[in-house]
């Protein structure tokens, strides 16, 4: 049942598009499907050298609410930002082209939203295959707080103890909450450096909505799929960032958010040792020394009481020399996992 377009407000969807002509029909066709009919459907070809630059004429053509914006490839976080600035809507949802969404998403949501009063909302997700046969639960959902309206700062400390994604395609926000705030362009790992910001935003609070309206495609020829340096190393400013915000802004969370740091910061190391041969020469050897130093620097702030003791641990084995065999059992347990 389509809802009332004088009751719900205007909706911008972004999709970025690059190089996804085999899935970008699938995508656009999930947005038309949607229950909620009141949208505005930005799609911003990023320079793709494929056919999608021309699948985006042919959707816009089909539907007067799709508008399309070609540009020069300039990356993700480049294409989010290019749409968001021409977004019409009250209210801003960022969709990967790759993906596709559950047809009550936005009935769902916005209704949460306005009955609320919260300024953004977050829902589950689930994991699809490349070639659409299976989806199964993600990792995270067991997780996911229970449904209700947050403030920001228990939304913050929800992110910081790894109970809800900080990608942008999984919450729906406000249009206003990206005034100060944009995805770093050229830069991975991009929804670290920008999630967290707009939570802190949302002075109205934040809602929580535990269901998987969400599939997310899992393809090696995605940006997580395929695994670079850059993953490690262009993260390593984000959290650096965040350690920043936290201290100046709630410092009641510190102890959380630093624990936090610490657990994505040796992540990061046990897979920038998987890739150590990837890097320049000499990179490798200037990350770890670098990453090193910020986890001693947070585990004597901490001290080890109020260090997790799952931090505890791997930073023990860090320091006996035990990073090369630590990330060679995390290596075998994602490939055999996939």
């Amino acid at each position: 049942m389509q809802v009332d377009k004088q009751e719900y407000p205007l909706v911008s969807v972004i999709i970025p598009v690059y190089k996804v002509e085999r899935f970008l029909d699938i995508c656009v066709s999930s947005v038309l499907d949607q229950t909620y009919s009141n949208l505005d459907i930005i799609l911003v070809d990023d320079g793709s050298p494929d056919s999608c630059p021309q699948l985006c004429e042919d959707w816009a053509r089909r539907d007067s609410r799709i508008r399309v914006f070609h540009k020069i490839n300039g990356g993700l976080s480049d294409a989010r930002n290019y749409g968001i600035a021409h977004a019409l809507g009250d209210f801003v949802y960022c969709l990967d082209s790759d993906d596709r969404i559950d047809s009550a998403l936005l009935t769902k949501v916005m209704s949460k939203l306005l009955k609320s009063g919260a300024d953004m909302a977050f829902f589950k997700y689930c994991l699809e295959s490349e070639d659409g046969t299976s989806v199964t639960q993600s990792k995270d959902s067991p997780l996911f707080p229970a449904e209700g309206k947050y403030t920001a700062e228990q939304a913050l400390e929800l992110l910081w103890t790894w109970h809800i994604p900080n990608y942008a395609w999984s919450y729906v926000a406000k249009r206003n909450l990206f005034d100060s705030t944009e995805f770093p362009k050229g830069e991975l790992m991009e929804d670290v450096a920008t999630t967290y910001k707009l939570i802190g935003n949302a002075t109205g609070g934040v809602y929580f909505l535990p269901e998987e309206l969400y599939y997310y495609r899992v393809r090696q020829g995605s940006i997580l799929g395929n695994a670079t340096p850059r993953l490690c190393t262009d993260n390593f400013p984000h959290i650096t960032a965040v350690d920043a915000y936290a201290k100046e802004r709630y410092p009641q969370l510190l102890q959380v958010e630093l624990n936090w740091s610490m657990r994505f910061l040796i992540g990061d190391l046990f897979h920038a040792r998987i890739m150590h041969k990837q890097f320049p020469t000499g990179g490798y050897r200037a990350y770890k020394k670098q990453v090193c130093k910020l986890l001693d620097a947070h585990y004597s702030e901490l001290g080890r009481s109020r260090t997790s003791r799952s931090n505890r641990l791997k930073m023990f084995e860090i320091r006996c020399g035990l990073l090369p065999l630590r990330s060679y059992i995390t290596y075998l347990r994602h490939r055999n996992t996939r």
